[in-house]
Formats: structure tokens, sequence, C-alpha cells
């Protein structure tokens, strides 16, 4: 079987993400250090859902919506602010509560954004 190059790009990512995340003391490392596993797995994980949303999008829609992106951007958000709550040791069920409200909010505006050219 073989792999598409989309798919073993994908995978490094994860693998060096989650490398960084479980062999690093995010208490020793400066900020820019501390983002830096957040932006990786944020990317595979975007990635991840631009993937799954394009094999079930239907053939006849070739390229995806600005809403269907945005709306993946909003989603790989929760798991990157939970990430980085928890990395520091702030992330409580308040938090948690908060952030999907924050992001419920943010697809509601994004729902009802008008993107197209003025």
């Amino acid at each position: 079987m073989r792999l598409n190059k989309k798919y073993i790009g994908l995978l490094l990512l994860y693998v060096f993400g989650v490398g960084i995340v479980l062999y690093t003391n995010p208490q020793h490392l400066s900020p820019a250090l501390l983002i830096m596993p957040l932006l990786v797995l944020s990317v595979a994980v975007f990635w991840s859902l631009l993937l799954a949303t394009k094999l079930f999008k239907s053939s006849l829609e070739k390229k995806l919506s600005k809403k269907t992106i945005f709306g993946l951007a909003i989603v790989t958000a929760f798991p990157a602010f939970l990430l980085l709550l928890q990395s520091i040791g702030q992330l409580s069920f308040r938090d948690v509560v908060t952030i999907i409200l924050i992001l419920i909010v943010l697809g509601f505006y994004v729902s009802k954004a008008s993107f197209g050219r003025h």
C-alpha cells in the first residue's frame, strides 16, 4: 500500500508535536518554546480535519468554502486552548466551559458572516 505524502507529513507532525509535549517540562520553557508544540499540534489537527472534510465533501465541490475553513480553525482552537492551559497547570472546569462558550459564539458569527467580495 502506497501512502500519500500528505498522510506521511501529517503523521510526522503528530509524532513531532507529541514528542515535544511528552519530553519537555513546560514549567522550564520560555513562552516562545511553550507555544511551538501547540502550533505544531494545531497545524496537525487542522490538517487532519481538512483532509477528513475533503474526503466527505462531494466530488462536485472541488474547493472548500471560507466558512468551512474558518469553522475548522475554530474547532482546532479548542484542543489547543485546553492543552495550553493544562501545560501551565491552569485548566479547570470553568475554563473548559468558558472556552466552549467562546467557540460557540465564534462559530455562530462565522456561520452568519459573508465572505463574498464587496
